[in-house]
């Protein structure tokens, strides 16, 4: 199989953007899976 998922450069993210990631789950009330999707983010990168 060649078919491999290719890796995402990894991203650095300023404190303002996980600032406003941040309310986006708390004040609005969206789950952080449809955060990620909204910002093409990983699971992963919001929940660290």
């Amino acid at each position: 199989m060649t078919d491999k998922k290719q890796r995402r450069e990894r991203r650095s993210m300023e404190p303002a953007f996980k600032l406003q990631v941040v309310k986006m789950i708390r004040e609005q009330g969206l789950t952080v899976s449809q955060v990620c999707k909204d910002l093409d983010l990983t699971d992963s990168a919001v929940r660290s």
